[in-house]
């Protein structure tokens, strides 16, 4: 982390998250583990770098986030199923608000950059965020539908992230159910 990234976060307000969040997964993985996203990265993580669960606020955005990650694959959605949907109880002490304006601002972050296709910015503030100890990030989702909580679960201590198992999605109908009503 450099300084400036430890300057910025260290007036950057945080705060307590208690809320149900939805992860969608290939069937057969820990949904605590959050190794895919060490692996390949993500808005928040460096690929190879620290495990995160990126969860969702709503089932619709968790379907969302499925359309487009299909889709950047160029794959229809119906290629990448079967998927679980779980439903997290979340309660964290420590999470940086980036929906939040004053929070953006003490970071020096606007939400274009937060959502941008080039994730240098957002990658960077995540790590920064990782290394000083925070729990967690939440911020609009990129398929401008509903938010997202990037969980950085080497840091949840005693805090809890614990999922449930709600269904499977075998076919677009099934993840259709979830279908977003855009923000």
């Amino acid at each position: 982390m450099t300084a400036r990234d430890e300057e910025l976060l260290a007036r950057a307000p945080t705060g307590p998250l208690h809320t149900t969040a939805y992860r969608n997964q290939p069937p057969g993985f820990d949904p605590r583990s959050g190794a895919g996203a060490r692996r390949r990265g993500g808005r928040f993580n460096p690929p190879d770098s620290f495990p995160v669960l990126y969860l969702a606020l709503s089932p619709a955005t968790a379907a969302a986030e499925l359309h487009r990650g299909a889709e950047a694959m160029g794959l229809p959605t119906s290629a990448v199923l079967p998927r679980e949907l779980y439903r997290y109880d979340v309660d964290l002490t420590t999470v940086l608000d980036l929906r939040d304006e004053t929070t953006r601002q003490a970071l020096e972050v606007t939400i274009d950059e937060l959502l941008a296709a080039d994730r240098s910015r957002s990658t960077q503030l995540g790590a920064a965020a990782a290394a000083r100890g925070i729990q967690a990030l939440i911020c609009p989702s990129a398929t401008g539908v509903g938010y997202v909580v990037a969980v950085f679960v080497e840091n949840l201590g005693a805090s809890r992230c614990e999922p449930h198992l709600v269904t499977t999605w075998t076919t677009e109908t099934d993840v259709g159910s979830a279908e977003p009503h855009k923000r």
